[in-house]
């Protein structure tokens, strides 16, 4: 889980709990002493290690002072000039206007943002995976429909930095209400840096973006809290906001610096835009096939092995990212998963898959505590691509596999409720585990591993073991 650090010059402490469930936030304590903190950063910060820092100062309720600069100095030379995000409260409240604030708020939380406002700034935090984009007007002025193709002029900057995005994992897709057959001319000069190649998905054509981004969210199995939504269109940003309001609709001109605060990223993030075109095929050929015959035509395999140093920064995004398949939904860091590679009675595992369409790198892991004959399975987790194709079954019986080779003799399992992986409440049930007891919250398991037998069919082949 994402760890934030929230600095602002009116109270953040209702906006903490509507981020709360998707990381940990640090704030200072008392109304008005951020800048006093950050002056002089205390100890409990710096061990809490942010991932990134958000300081949300509204000009409207304060304007900027020079003691607020030497404040942001002193936390750049903490933290680094990297993890520093500044959004503009300004331009987050645009669309909004004056719904954006509430004095009601500021007498009863001395805070000036309303409760639709508030849930605008929490989008800023948020993590996006999909970017949904228009063209006219935003990735290039002018309308190619109207000016023609060599009338454009593309936002080159702009262009730039999604590209730094799809490198970093982030699936660009268009929206765009457009002559399918012009657009493809105008992806074709030279200096539109990014091609239609470079786009999961497209929706081109003169219907409602509000439904185009719904057949996405089905299309890339997303939920759409995972879009941003960028238009220069006031009117269509307005109905995205009405139709569907889980979609984060980006202010205009975006600041992409701020929605998408620098990270670590991974070999998986890189063909993050291929996987999900493979993904699209693979359906086209599951609506063709019975769906065992469907399964043996992906000639799927799988490598398990443990994991390396180098697996850490993936398996960390693997915790955080998966949540239907997440037996426990514990989030790491790096640090989190280090202390667990360092210690000798303690096995992490990790799982590569491909078939006939693509590599899709690591899509799973496990964390095993073993004790002398016995093992528990602290963790167990698996991308949502890899779902709905008998994996979870393959990765289970190999990991009871290896366990018997190192003499392990029982395997004690739990799922733990998290409000987002109902999917794997029964997994251990359908895996062949005893159930030894049970409540809403919570299942523990228990399973022999000696004289185990699969009794789930999966359909895939497995490279030798490589233990590191």
């Amino acid at each position: 889980m994402r760890r934030i650090a929230i600095f602002s010059n009116v109270t953040t402490s209702v906006l903490s709990s509507f981020i709360g469930d998707y990381c940990r936030v640090w704030t200072p304590p008392g109304h008005g002493a951020w800048v006093q903190y950050a002056l002089d950063v205390p100890k409990e910060l710096i061990d809490f290690s942010p991932d990134v820092i958000y300081v949300l100062l509204d000009t409207r309720f304060s304007p900027r002072e020079s003691f607020e600069e030497r404040a942001l100095d002193s936390l750049r030379r903490q933290f680094g000039e990297e993890k520093l995000v500044v959004p503009q409260i300004e331009k987050i409240a645009m669309d909004l206007g004056d719904r954006f604030y509430d004095e009601r708020m500021w007498k009863l939380a001395l805070m000036p943002w309303s409760l639709e406002g508030l849930k605008e700034i929490a989008r800023v935090i948020m993590e996006i995976k999909v970017i949904a984009l228009d063209l006219d007007e935003t990735l290039w002025a002018g309308v190619v429909s109207e000016d023609g193709v060599e009338s454009i002029k593309p936002k080159i900057d702009f262009i730039n930095e999604l590209k730094s995005l799809k490198q970093r994992g982030v699936v660009l897709t268009i929206i765009s209400r457009n002559e399918k057959s012009i657009v493809e001319q105008a992806f074709l000069r030279d200096d539109v840096a990014l091609k239609l190649t470079d786009f999961a998905k497209v929706k081109i054509g003169w219907g409602d973006k509000t439904l185009a981004i719904k057949e996405l969210s089905q299309e890339l199995n997303m939920t759409l809290k995972d879009f941003l939504f960028i238009d220069d269109n006031p009117v269509e940003r307005m109905m995205m906001r009405s139709a569907c309001p889980d979609v984060i609709v980006s202010e205009f001109p975006p600041e992409l610096s701020v929605r998408f605060p620098p990270k670590a990223t991974t070999k998986e993030d890189a063909i993050r835009i291929e996987s999900y075109k493979a993904d699209i095929k693979r359906k086209e050929l599951a609506e063709k096939l019975p769906i065992s015959d469907y399964y043996k035509s992906l000639n799927m395999s799988a490598e398990v092995r443990e994991a390396t140093i180098e697996d850490l920064s993936r398996l960390s995004q693997l915790s955080q990212r998966s949540n239907q398949f997440n037996v426990c939904s514990n989030r790491y860091s790096v640090d989190d998963l280090s202390k667990f590679y360092s210690l000798p009675n303690f096995i992490l595992l990790c799982a590569s898959v491909k078939d006939r369409f693509s590599s899709l790198g690591n899509v799973a892991f496990a964390v095993i505590e073993c004790s002398n004959d016995n093992a528990r399975l602290i963790d167990f987790a698996i991308s949502c691509r890899s779902m709905n194709r008998t994996f979870e079954y393959a990765f289970i019986e190999k990991i009871c596999e290896f366990l018997k080779e190192r003499k392990i003799e029982q395997l004690d399992a739990i799922w733990k409720k998290s409000g987002r992986n109902e999917p794997s409440r029964f997994f251990f049930d359908e895996a062949g585990f005893e159930l030894i007891s049970f409540t809403e919250e919570e299942r523990k398991y228990t399973t022999l591993i000696k004289n185990r037998r699969s009794i789930k069919t999966h359909y895939f082949t497995f490279t030798s073991m490589e233990e590191v």
